[in-house]
């Protein structure tokens, strides 16, 4: 009776302590159990007690409790990977609310890992004389093979149009499927039918080799070099040097002389980090690019999106990596006030992480290694231009859109009034952003190295409606774009008779055409800087010329149709945009109402447009093209600007607030990474400080900081490109004033980080080794 009374009032204590406290702290562990209590985070001595072991736990936790704590609920997520095969699911029950949200992230000091897959275990060497018979002799020593039926792995996907739905990962690097060329491309060498294309003679002996070509498939930019597809192949006819597709064909065609490659065949297994599935027998065929231990392979398989947050509110992940899945990582439908922050998503095979509804946002978070976009926003209604103001803030995203080359951005705004903002994107083949529908805004993002295999592309594009208004593109640093294919690459690409977009103080180098009008209406190109363009800005008449048809009542654009579908000419599409409710009143192919304003060009070609064609519809003011630079453009830490004597001398040109460019250091970005200026200290909270002295130092430093109250601390020392180089504390730590020297004796001089957590607080700051 007594252990009964005791275990009665500790329940009655655990319930007071959920449903009263000022805050309630969870806890999951990958050694967790689902029979404990979550409230400790870490088993006790007995056992007896300690975290949960799964996110499903813990959400059950909290939609038991009869009300939130006065500041909510954090789910503390203890290191280690959590292997997911299906998606963690919450819905407007798991929500928070602006005063008490609920938030799940990373233990302090711990790196949580969400993987949608399995390590592949057991490689052993190929024995299979018929196998081994289809390998060049010099290259059969090096090639490994596992049985995936092994593992319970059956009906294998296969290739489609948009690319492979399964990835292989060694050491955590995208491997690449077997293809031929290894590293460049091959052309299309004529085409007889619609459904054939030939290759090279150079080709036909290589080619002849290849024993089964029914799970061949090629990769290809097949007609227009800003659109790439996967075509299956039916056969190969050796002989005619022909290959037969199957299909469904490429919706553009088939043009000669375009570039593509061949994916999936045994015989062109040949290089350090190819793969080779054969999906029929289940075996996996692999080349490591070094030597290879158990759990260094791992295969990306799940199809369902990782997190799903559907109609919720002020919910927040904090601290997560994402990785090693082939659905997107996240997706947040509906709800409002939800925000993922400070995460990381690599090795995402489709669209990583999906955002619609009303202020929910992703900040500080990395995205790399990407097989289509990384980030997609939408919300708001296009009939009544009310915004979603869902944000995109801060992020570093690069090496992206690898399996889907084209149109699969960065970062794509849709719907009405998305906020894309800080974020530094670099090398991918295709855009940075792109839009449609109105009022977005797209400020201080740096931009370079993107369009690195395409044609005829923007790094920001959007096109092919009168309708689209309102987007302002400003205070942007764009460079090095320029693009391999046909025509280039442009900066801002507003293309096919987009209009009403505002381009101002954006500063374009090293760009094939920067600002681009094509054919377009009531656009402002205002106050920026050109330096070394090709063309700093085009405008063209293809209303009038080959997109005529297009554009005309009944054409392929639907551009008729679009103006109908808002009620173009009433409220509120005609108080917001007053010009486009009068644009049929005269010739609305015609690029009018476009004006270039205030900018600054050096280098390069200033106009490309046909004046004589359409004199007068386009208005210039105050634009100075430097033939020589007298001083007036600086540049310096990796930025261009106008120096202070243009401005003095140059009333009209406002100031670009270069040093806001770029990412920013903040709570969920401690420290930058990528970026050519210098680190600048995040703003600690008043009641939250982290010092040192002296700084800088020689030898050794004194560490402060305070706390208000009993929390779990961990301190972090990290270089300036955020490796962990020391943990100085990890432990819990009561109120008050805290002190520690710190003494890296085997480290070189230099700039390093201190990252403190504490609490729900996050702070970093900078300090300087002089040796």
């Amino acid at each position: 009776m007594r252990n009964f009374t005791v275990a009665l009032l500790l329940s009655i204590f655990v319930f007071i302590c959920k449903n009263q406290a000022l805050a309630l702290d969870l806890y999951v562990s990958t050694t967790g159990n689902d029979a404990w209590s979550g409230l400790v985070a870490a088993a006790n001595a007995d056992s007896a007690d300690g975290p949960f072991a799964t996110l499903e736990r813990a959400r059950s936790e909290i939609r038991n409790l009869s009300s939130l704590p006065s500041e909510g609920v954090t789910v503390f997520i203890r290191g280690g990977v959590y292997a997911r095969n299906a998606t963690f699911e919450l819905t407007e029950a798991d929500s928070g609310s602006a005063l008490r949200p609920i938030i799940w992230r990373n233990f302090p000091g711990e790196e949580v890992f969400f993987r949608g897959g399995m390590s592949v275990p057991n490689f052993q060497a190929v024995t299979d004389t018929t196998v081994l018979a289809r390998i060049d002799e010099a290259n059969r020593p090096y090639i490994m093979q596992a049985d995936l039926t092994k593992l319970g792995l059956s009906n294998l996907p296969d290739l489609t149009p948009a690319g492979p739905k399964i990835d292989m990962l060694f050491k955590g690097e995208s491997m690449t499927p077997c293809r031929f060329p290894n590293d460049e491309w091959t052309k299309i060498y004529s085409v007889p039918a619609n459904d054939i294309i030939t290759y090279s003679p150079a080709l036909a002996e290589r080619i002849a080799k290849w024993q089964d070509t029914q799970d061949v498939w090629l990769l290809g930019y097949f007609y227009y070099d800003w659109s790439s597809s996967y075509q299956a192949v039916d056969h190969i006819d050796a002989a005619a040097r022909e290959i037969h597709l199957e299909p469904p064909l490429h919706h553009y065609g088939f043009r000669k002389g375009q570039r593509f490659y061949f994916l999936n065949i045994l015989e062109e297994l040949d290089a350090p980090g190819e793969w080779f599935l054969d999906r029929a027998s289940g075996m996996l065929y692999f080349w490591p690019p070094e030597p290879m231990h158990e759990g260094d392979v791992y295969l990306s398989l799940l199809s369902k999106t990782m997190l799903s947050l559907h109609n919720t509110a002020n919910i927040v992940f904090r601290g997560i990596n994402f990785e090693g899945t082939i659905a997107g990582a996240v997706e947040i439908k509906g709800g409002h006030d939800n925000k993922i922050a400070g995460c990381t998503f690599r090795n995402i095979l489709e669209n990583a992480v999906v955002i619609d509804g009303k202020r929910n946002g992703i900040v500080g978070c990395d995205l790399l290694d990407l097989g289509a976009a990384g980030i997609i926003l939408s919300g708001g209604d296009r009939m009544t231009l009310e915004r979603g103001d869902n944000y995109a803030d801060n992020n570093y995203i690069h090496d992206y859109a690898r399996i889907q080359k084209t149109y699969h951005p960065a970062v794509s705004a849709r719907g009405v009034g998305q906020i894309v903002r800080h974020n530094l994107v670099h090398d991918a083949p295709h855009q940075a952003f792109n839009w449609s529908g109105n009022e977005h805004l797209f400020e201080y993002n740096e931009i370079h190295d993107v369009a690195l295999e395409t044609g005829d592309v923007g790094a920001m594009y959007s096109g092919r409606d009168w309708t689209w208004r309102g987007t302002v593109i400003r205070y942007n640093y764009l460079h090095d774009i320029v693009g391999p294919g046909a025509l280039g690459a442009m900066g801002v690409y507003l293309d096919d008779a987009l209009s009403g977009t505002t381009i101002f103080g954006n500063i374009f180098y090293n760009t094939s055409r920067a600002a681009f009008i094509g054919g377009g209406r009531d656009n402002i190109v205002q106050n920026n800087i050109f330096l070394d363009n090709k063309v700093a800005v085009h405008i063209d008449d293809r209303g009038h010329g080959w997109a005529s048809d297009y554009i005309a009542p009944g054409g392929g654009w639907h551009m008729y149709e679009k103006l109908d579908a808002v009620h173009y000419a009433q409220p509120p599409y005609s108080d917001y945009y007053p010009d486009l409710a009068t644009i049929l009143d005269g010739d609305p192919a015609l690029p009018a109402g476009n004006k270039i304003i205030a900018n600054v060009q050096h280098g390069g070609k200033w106009l490309d447009f046909r004046e004589d064609s359409w004199g007068g519809i386009v208005y210039f003011e105050n634009n100075t093209v430097l033939f020589n630079n007298p001083n007036y453009i600086v540049a310096g830490d990796g930025r261009v600007n106008v120096s202070d004597d243009f401005i003095k001398t140059h009333s009209w040109f406002q100031p670009i607030p270069v040093d806001s460019i770029g990412l920013y250091v903040s709570q969920d970005r401690p420290f930058l990474t990528g970026v050519r200026h210098s680190f600048v200290d995040a703003v600690q909270p008043e009641n939250f400080k982290l010092v040192n002295y002296p700084n800088p130092f020689n030898a050794s430093t004194r560490i402060v900081y305070d706390l208000v109250k009993k929390v779990f601390v961990n301190l972090t020392a990290f270089d300036v490109i955020g490796r962990r180089i020391e943990v100085l504390v990890n432990n819990e730590q009561a109120a008050g004033q805290h002190e520690l020297t710190w003494a890296p004796n085997a480290l070189p001089s230099g700039v390093y980080l201190l990252r403190l957590q504490a609490g729900g607080e996050d702070v970093a700051r900078r300090i300087l080794l002089l040796k």
